[in-house]
């Protein structure tokens, strides 16, 4: 086992430990909960000449699982950023390493973040370590280079918060801002300066996702104004930016690209060109390989801009500068992740009005406040609990690289892409969506009555001046006492809306503490929303590719309505009848017709059924598209009336039910 704060230098000392191992005959393989830390090791690793490969835990366990990765007494698993591993995941890879007689050289520092998961097992692991002789630590700083700086971060890291920042704020380093968008841009400004002058820098923020790709973007645009990256610009789905030539990037989902072959989670780089109107993009990946991605394989490996980034991503990287945006969220582990990144300086953003700092009562009880508020610590979830959120994702991500090899991941497996769906949909809709709408409500209150007591204060010490400015004999004059009056109803004001501000800010606070907190449901979710998005476009995409494999080979249910497919040499007559073909396909794929049944559309959904108006209008849809094509096919005449009166008229596209009920219908109540 090492141990070593930050910057000590864990990974120069593995690079001397992994060279070692390679001149006596070993392989080396490096795992940690996060892909992006493995792979970011991997790669140092190889540029100091070691042949190693990065595997998050559960891309290991799929490949030693599936036997495309064999362990063995001449292994050497480097575990990297273990105090972030659950105990769930340290349990697999004990049992395995030592069932396989390989050997594991345990890397970490548990004053940084907290296992992501049920945790609680390091205290127990150093202990055993230290009582075999198996534990190094290492105690100087040497990422840092400036003095103050290893004296502030070994000060945060010892619990001395206050000393720390006083430290930083001697410095000039603390920059306080009124509001939250006004510290992101002081930030971001300093990042781009640092950028501009050849500094390799990192923003840093603990926010969620959708904020943090709100805060990507704005980087991307002063890039964009001053001429550093390309004009032409590749949308992303569901991002507040596209892709230009020059960006930073980093993929946060597995894929496997056409001919580069498997691209891990956590991989970075740079996007060397944009094809806007094809939609691809020609991506450098850190470990050197280069290729066109188009904007699916885009959206399934989740490329997001990565001039800001998470503390769990940013743990393990050096920068030359760091600039960390504090917010409600923070802790003391986080912020210690974010203070120790950067070899010359580290600059920390807060706005006074999120925070509720005072920002006019003295440079020592700001930092005070600051200091216990950046200080709290993350609670220590116990090891007996459930899965949490990462836990689940860890075991979807493994249970999605244990795939056969021989089935595509797009299309292979529809009732698991299904099933995956439909579970993320679940999730996403008990998202106390109510609770969500009542704290924006209070929110809105609580800025109306904290702009009302502002303004209110401003009026009464307007007056003050006022008063101050008169003779003596004015201050006894009725201009003055109704100068007074008002002032000191201007007061009453200032004070009643201050309380006002209180109270509701502490009904948020009690809201956020109870079991319904949105809070609490997006730290136990992270990116479950995404994660949705992700699962319905992987499901279409596999529906998609099902159906155009289906059509290769019709069944007796298209040519019955459609007749036979044209051969290639009518090739606007075979699009026409793949074009409906699909939709009718694609239909019964989704919604897990039954294969037999001999219709197109087999039977209607009822109403009230789970998922019935989403069935119906996909339904309703394919009717039209065989509709069209019978007309373009010139198969028969589709006749006046509504869609069911037509449809009534084409034998084998639904049930004889439904049709005998489309005849007497006849009031055109779609599908």
């Amino acid at each position: 086992m090492i141990v070593g704060q930050a910057g000590t230098g864990k990974s120069t000392a593995v690079l001397a430990i992994a060279r070692a191992h390679q001149q006596a005959g070993r392989r080396t393989v490096v795992a940690s909960t996060g892909a992006q830390a493995a792979e970011r090791l991997a790669g140092e690793l190889r540029a100091g000449g070691v042949d190693a490969r990065g595997y998050s835990t559960a891309a290991l366990r799929a490949n030693v699982e599936s036997g495309r990765l064999s362990l063995d007494p001449g292994v050497t698993v480097l575990h990297d950023e273990a105090a972030l591993a659950s105990t769930r995941e340290q349990a697999w890879l004990f049992h395995t390493v030592g069932a396989s007689r390989a050997r594991l050289i345990v890397i970490g520092d548990p004053r940084q973040s907290q296992a992501v998961g049920a945790g609680g097992l390091w205290p127990s692991l150093e202990e055993t370590a230290r009582k075999q002789d198996a534990l190094a630590e290492l105690m100087q700083i040497v990422r840092a280079q400036d003095p103050a700086d290893r004296r502030d971060q070994s000060l945060w890291r010892s619990g001395q918060h206050e000393r720390a920042l006083s430290g930083y704020a001697e410095r000039g380093l603390i920059v306080l801002e009124p509001e939250r968008r006004l510290a992101e841009d002081r930030a971001l400004e300093g990042a781009q300066a640092d950028r501009a002058a050849g500094r390799r820098t990192l923003v840093i923020a603990e926010t969620s996702n959708e904020q943090l790709d709100a805060l990507n973007a704005r980087p991307q645009a002063i890039r964009v104004q001053e001429g550093e990256l390309g004009v032409e610009e590749m949308p992303v789905t569901g991002r507040p930016y596209g892709l230009h030539a020059g960006d930073e990037f980093v993929v946060r989902a597995p894929i496997r690209h056409p001919e580069l072959g498997p691209v891990r989670n956590g991989v970075g780089g740079e996007v060397v060109g944009v094809d806007a109107p094809r939609e691809r993009a020609m991506l450098r990946l850190t470990d050197g390989r280069e290729g066109l991605f188009d904007r699916d394989l885009i959206d399934a490996g989740q490329v997001r801009l990565a001039y800001a980034a998470h503390l769990f991503p940013a743990q393990g990287q050096t920068t030359d500068t760091t600039h960390v945006i504090c917010g409600p969220l923070s802790s003391a582990e986080g912020s210690y992740v974010g203070l120790t990144r950067a070899r010359e300086r580290t600059h920390v953003y807060a706005a006074t009005g999120e925070l509720e700092l005072v920002p006019d009562a003295g440079r020592e009880q700001t930092l005070t406040r600051l200091a216990a508020r950046l200080g709290r610590s993350e609670p220590e979830i116990p090891s007996i609990r459930v899965p949490l959120a990462h836990e689940q994702r860890v075991q979807r991500e493994h249970a999605r690289e244990t795939l056969p090899a021989e089935v595509d991941r797009e299309t292979g497996d529809l009732d698991r892409l299904r099933a995956e769906r439909d579970r993320l949909r679940a999730l996403v809709a008990r998202f106390p969506s109510e609770v969500a709408a009542n704290v924006a409500r209070l929110e809105q209150r609580a800025e109306e009555s904290m702009r009302a007591s502002r303004q209110a204060a401003e009026n009464a010490e307007a007056d003050r001046l006022e008063l101050e400015k008169m003779g003596r004999r004015q201050r006894r004059g009725r201009q003055a006492q109704a100068i007074q009056a008002r002032r000191s109803s201007e007061q009453a004001r200032a004070q009643e809306a201050g309380e006002s501000e209180r109270l509701v800010r502490a009904e948020i606070e009690g809201i956020l503490a109870g079991a319904d907190s949105p809070a609490r449901w997006e730290s136990e979710h992270p990116g479950a929303r995404e994660q949705r998005g992700e699962a319905e476009r992987g499901f279409d995409r596999a529906v998609d590719q099902a159906a155009a494999r289906a059509i290769e080979d019709p069944g007796e249910h298209l040519v019955r309505v459609l007749g036979e497919r044209p051969g290639p040499e009518r090739r606007d007559e075979r699009e026409t009848w793949d074009r409906a073909a699909h939709g009718v396909q694609s239909y019964r794929l989704a919604h897990e017709v039954d294969p037999t049944e001999p219709t197109a559309l087999g039977a209607e959904p009822r109403l009230g059924q789970r998922g019935s108006w989403e069935r119906r209008g996909h339904r309703r849809k394919a009717a039209e598209g065989v509709m069209d094509a019978r007309k373009q096919l010139g198969i028969a005449e589709p006749g006046l009336g509504t869609l069911e009166e037509r449809l009534a008229r084409v034998p084998g596209i639904a049930s004889e039910q439904d049709l005998a009920r489309y005849r007497d219908r006849g009031l055109g109540r779609g599908l």
